[in-house]
């Protein structure tokens, strides 16, 4: 009978009833009126390997499905049975015989039934026989998969059993052995490998690496997980942010931030957006530090700084070359970006904002007739003028001069553009004595205009 037919009265477990046999149609599911009849009371009052035996065998036949339902998963019914059994110690050394009895006849395959295979690996991952290890491992090594999208009766989603088997493994090496040359643990790395080349399990099998120490985050793996898989970075991120972690992040969240501006704009994007999700927020911080610059041998440290809510901070220390890249992939060509948004942009190097102004400049100074090129050239200067800088000679070179006296020379100008605005330059200085004015005019300002006449009739030449 469907649990949505409105027709007769139902009562719960009726309904519970049904909705079980929906989804475990295989399992020949007694009625909960003959399960409600306790049959775990002779285990919990004098627990036996051939009493663990029987029951596992119901779990994963789906005979205590209904139980297990609203406890979660399969290993938290048995914990509720060793919590209430009144020999906890004994049950627990005869549960783990039982288990690794009934594990030697366990061999892993796709086509077994889903709900067989979750309660194991859940058994698994709570108790870790070693025989589990054996089976696991060596079916995954293989090749061997688990169905990935797997509607479990206790998820509100799809379960992915093929991850649940890798949580499975992890918890026989939740760190690196004493000796990392273990055959069990060389095998499981082999395993996290073969998945960090996989985009669906990259960003896991990744994190597990760095957490065993086998891969560093300066690796080229790392950086391939997350051009290849763009949620890897949703998993290796919070991972570095955590406190474990607190000691390595600087050097961390660098190597992968550098990472990001190899990968593209997307990353650089992603790793912002994942800090915030963490509780922190990414800065911009210029910063002129004796010791960077020696490390660096630059002038200038362009620093991203990480800070999270508890109020630590993480320094990014990038080289030039990563300063230059990570503008290309921000603002990609700044031609389409208004110079207010990027003149005062720490993350833009003074060579990257030189050739941008010094592009504009020259665009500027090529119409054909002078008094075009001098209007074009205001209007430049006006827009410098408003974000608090301006044009300035300094050594004969054409410079943008900021508001904290920084000199951004504009080396790359063509000699015909520098021309032309020194030119109008003395333009506007001696345009003055030109101006029709009703007054007296003295022998001196004559000889003034006349110089200034002469000045102007030379600029007319030069530009024809």
């Amino acid at each position: 009978m469907s649990i949505d037919d409105k027709d007769g009265d139902h009562s719960e477990n009726d309904v519970e009833e049904a909705w079980l046999k929906e989804l475990l149609p295989a399992h020949g599911l007694p009625s909960l009126s003959e399960s409600r009849v306790d049959e775990t009371q002779e285990l919990m009052s004098a627990p036996s390997a051939l009493l663990w035996l029987q029951e596992l065998q119901l779990i994963v036949a789906g005979e205590r499905a209904s139980k297990i339902l609203r406890l979660g998963e399969a290993s938290q019914f048995v914990r509720v049975i060793i919590d209430s059994s009144s020999e906890r110690i004994l049950a627990r050394r005869t549960l783990n015989e039982a288990l690794a009895e009934f594990l030697q006849e366990w061999r892993p395959s796709l086509a077994d039934d889903n709900y067989a295979q979750e309660s194991i690996l859940s058994l698994i991952t709570a108790f870790q026989p070693a025989i589990g290890f054996i089976r696991l491992s060596n079916y995954m090594r293989e090749g061997g998969r688990f169905n990935n999208n797997y509607q479990s009766l206790a998820a509100y989603g799809p379960t992915d059993l093929q991850l649940m088997a890798l949580t499975a493994l992890r918890a026989f090496y939740p760190a690196p052995p004493p000796s990392t040359h273990e055959p069990g643990f060389q095998t499981y790395v082999g395993i996290l490998r073969q998945h960090a080349t996989n985009p669906e399990y990259a960003g896991y099998a990744v994190t597990e690496l760095l957490k065993l120490e086998i891969f560093k985050t300066q690796d080229r793996e790392i950086l391939e997980s997350i051009a290849e898989s763009p949620i890897s970075l949703e998993r290796i991120l919070p991972y570095l942010l955590t406190p474990a972690r607190r000691a390595y992040a600087p050097e961390d969240l660098r190597n992968v931030f550098a990472h990001c501006i190899e990968i593209g704009s997307w990353a650089l994007e992603s790793f912002e957006s994942i800090v915030g999700n963490q509780g922190g927020s990414v800065d911009y911080v210029a910063e002129i530090d004796f010791a960077l610059k020696k490390r660096y041998s630059q002038s200038s440290i362009l620093v991203p700084v990480i800070s999270m809510k508890d109020r630590s901070t993480y320094p990014i220390l990038l080289t030039r070359e990563e300063i230059e890249a990570y503008t290309q992939h921000r603002y990609g060509s700044l031609q389409q970006y208004p110079i207010a948004q990027f003149l005062h942009d720490p993350l833009i190097s003074r060579s990257a904002l030189g050739k941008e102004l010094t592009l504009r400049l020259e665009q500027r100074l090529k119409a054909p007739d002078f008094r075009s090129n001098i209007s074009a050239a205001g209007d430049f200067e006006a827009q410098l003028e408003r974000n608090g800088a301006r044009l300035a000679i300094s050594n004969d070179k054409i410079c943008v001069r900021l508001q904290h006296n920084a000199n951004i020379l504009l080396e790359g100008l063509s000699k015909k553009a520098l021309n032309c605005y020194l030119q109008i330059l003395m333009y506007r200085k001696y345009e003055k004595f030109l101006k029709p004015e009703p007054r007296q005019v003295n022998p001196r300002e004559q000889v003034d205009e006349i110089l200034a006449r002469a000045k102007l009739a030379f600029i007319s030449a030069s530009q024809k």
